[in-house]
């Protein structure tokens, strides 16, 4: 049997691009759907609840939902070690974390942004946040499983820069839609976003993990014990 070398995406999803500049594109959409909620934390929240009269202390507690980011060290072995053949190895972790995604976007549509509401939209902010930071771990592992040589280098540049648009689009371009077209509007085409973002996850037919690969440990980590 013949090993595929090239990860075998739909040409109709990506109909103009190489087979090697694949991956690649499935990466850059699933960072951008990461900074969406990071931009939403720091720029689009503060605004809009103070726009609706929510008190400054409750304000301050908005970049708290970018907590997940920081700690995602804690769970990333679960992710790694953990799951469902049928579905493939970084699958398991990408496709429910973005349909999580998905969803907490879509429930901010429906929760005005003002005093009484603002507790409830702490805590989808903390799920969206704590979504994308789970589907990064998966993400960045997908990457090292694809990707090798000068496509680590493309991969990174492509974290940075389609992380930051997402958080354009997570900032300015949903306060701007807010004041365009409204909140339910905006929050909505936000969501609609970050599934469009996993659609070619689900056309992806993802490769069995290697025999060789190690368990994850976050004490063989702090041990200095190589992965």
């Amino acid at each position: 049997m013949t090993q595929q070398t090239d990860s075998p995406f739909s040409p109709l999803l990506f109909p103009a691009s190489s087979a090697r500049s694949r991956p690649l594109w499935l990466i850059a959409l699933l960072y951008l759907a990461q900074g969406m909620p990071i931009g939403l934390a720091f720029q689009a929240y503060p605004v809009l609840l103070r726009q609706g009269g929510a008190p400054l202390d409750m304000i301050a507690l908005v970049p708290l939902a970018s907590l997940p980011w920081a700690f995602k060290f804690c769970w990333s072995p679960l992710v790694e070690n953990r799951w469902l053949a049928g579905v493939g190895r970084r699958r398991s972790w990408i496709l429910p974390m973005q349909l999580l995604l998905a969803a907490s976007l879509a429930a901010m549509a429906f929760q005005p942004f003002d005093a009484q509401h603002a507790p409830a939209l702490l805590w989808l902010i903390a799920v969206a946040s704590l979504a994308s930071a789970t589907q990064d771990i998966a993400t960045d592992g997908l990457a090292a499983d694809v990707l090798h040589g000068s496509g680590i280098t493309h991969a990174n540049a492509l974290q940075v820069g389609c992380f930051m648009l997402g958080m354009l689009l997570g900032g300015p371009a949903v306060l701007l839609a807010v004041a365009t077209v409204g909140q339910q509007a905006a929050m909505l085409a936000l969501a609609g976003v970050a599934v469009l973002c996993g659609l070619p996850v689900w056309r992806w037919r993802e490769a069995p993990p290697m025999a060789t690969a190690r368990h994850a440990s976050l004490r063989g980590f702090f041990l200095g014990q190589h992965i």
